[in-house]
């Protein structure tokens, strides 16, 4: 019995000495780790993609034709710009003159036609009416009258055939 009396007695001065208690702990036990993020107080500020994002188009201004430039009209183009060909090649329509319009009120084709005839004996040789060319007229339109447009081009075209060069000083 002096056996069992002694392990039971050996037994507790172990458990002493290693510290161990029954007793539960009376310190808080430390923070867990959470699988759940926390919820922020304020949203967050969004956070870049990295996708490109799509900038509106330029605005493309619209052609304003030149004194010498010839088109090809036949192309039938929607943007003049695109008819352009040189003046050597076959064309229709050659830009002789260019002026602006005063300021007023807005005075319809009538002013930019008579600016354009008054304009193109100096350029062919002969005045327009003895001319067997006709004229076209690039000028401002309503809406472009309203926007501060006052530009007029003129450019002369034979009605019975295509030009190949100039037509400057042609007298027809």
């Amino acid at each position: 019995m002096r056996r069992g009396v002694l392990a039971v007695a050996g037994l507790a001065i172990l458990v002493a000495a290693s510290g161990c208690t029954a007793a539960p702990d009376t310190e808080p036990a430390p923070p867990r780790a959470s699988s759940v993020a926390p919820v922020p107080s304020s949203p967050a500020p969004p956070v870049a993609s990295g996708a490109p994002t799509m900038a509106p188009p330029p605005a493309v201004e619209p052609y304003a034709p030149q004194v010498g430039d010839c088109f090809d009209v036949r192309k039938a183009e929607p943007d003049l710009r695109e008819s352009l060909v040189p003046c050597e090649a076959e064309h229709d329509d050659e830009v002789y003159a260019e002026f602006r319009l005063p300021d007023g009120a807005f005075p319809g084709d009538e002013a930019a036609h008579a600016g354009c005839t008054a304009r193109f004996g100096a350029f062919i040789g002969v005045e327009f009416a003895d001319s067997v060319l006709e004229i076209t007229t690039y000028h401002p339109s309503a809406t472009s009258w309203a926007d501060g447009d006052r530009r007029v081009a003129c450019a002369v075209w034979n009605p019975t055939d295509t030009v190949v060069g100039t037509l400057a000083g042609s007298g027809i």
